[in-house]
């Protein structure tokens, strides 16, 4: 792969942005991405729910479209704590929506009007950080250049990344860390810390990966499944807000749970099949 033409894009933020289907930078990186474009493609599912579900209706406004789209549901959003964990915040003011972060690659999030606990507010949208990672504001364009546009973009033009390099080298650098061989993966990981605007790793651990892994591909679909290779998903090692139940501190649960259950359809469907341990049949 590393032989194949791909680099990394300059920015981060511009391989999800609305144009990173047509941006060459953007397109550098990505080795399989799943196409949205809203002259083609009207659906209210792929990134056309991430970004519609980011925002509320109220964060929509006539001289604001954050997110380079009109609608806003009111549904996805990132812990506090989560942001705090990985992105080491300073400052922040909820009034004005601005904040202070390290780290390049969490400069995506919207905290105007939030609240920043969701400690008992499961189901309060402005509490917790909105994410706008990915965002159908082209990425040489702002959210002023781009609002009359916006304000006639029901559907999603941000392509989703299934593959790109920034994760290969992190497969790479975790493979070579199981191998003993990490000076071989700590040129490319300084690559992807000088994108970020953050100092290298001197060595790579599971630690480093759980963390880096969360920075670099955080909302492309990969946190449950690294969870899970690190044994940490349903244990009391890693917990998160609410995780496991109703508590907000979080706590473990069943590793079963670390598999999905098979759907009845299926089972009824192909009565060789056996319901995975832990769920009823």
């Amino acid at each position: 792969i590393f032989n194949m033409g791909y680099t990394l894009c300059p920015d981060h933020s511009a391989l999800f942005r609305g144009d990173n289907g047509e941006n060459p930078q953007a397109l550098g990186e990505m080795l399989w991405a799943v196409p949205y474009d809203s002259d083609y493609i009207e659906s209210y599912g792929g990134t056309t729910y991430i970004l519609s579900a980011s925002l509320a209706a109220t964060d929509i406004t006539d001289s604001s479209r954050p997110n380079g789209q009109r609608n806003g549901w009111a549904g996805l959003r990132v812990p506090f704590e989560y942001v705090e964990r990985y992105f080491d915040v300073g400052e922040r003011n909820y009034e004005t929506g601005t904040y202070e972060v390290a780290d390049r690659r969490g400069e995506v999030f919207y905290i105007k009007g939030r609240q920043e606990s969701m400690d008992g507010a499961l189901y309060s949208f402005m509490n917790g950080w909105s994410c706008l990672k990915f965002n159908n504001i082209p990425h040489d364009q702002t959210d002023g250049s781009f609002l009359a546009q916006s304000a006639l973009e029901s559907f999603s033009d941000v392509d989703f990344p299934m593959i790109r390099l920034g994760e290969i080298y992190l497969i790479y650098a975790e493979a070579c860390m199981n191998l003993g061989m990490s000076s071989q993966a700590l040129p490319l990981l300084a690559e992807l810390s000088e994108r970020a605007g953050t100092a290298p790793p001197s060595e790579i651990t599971t630690d480093f990966l759980v963390a880096e892994r969360a920075r670099e591909l955080m909302w492309e679909a990969h946190r449950r499944t690294d969870l899970i290779r690190y044994g940490l998903y349903h244990t009391s090692d890693y917990l998160w807000p609410y995780k496991g139940g109703d508590s907000y501190s979080g706590q473990a649960f069943p590793q079963y749970k670390c598999l999905f259950s098979i759907p009845p359809v299926e089972l009824a469907a192909n009565d060789r099949l056996v319901q995975n341990p832990g769920y009823s049949s």
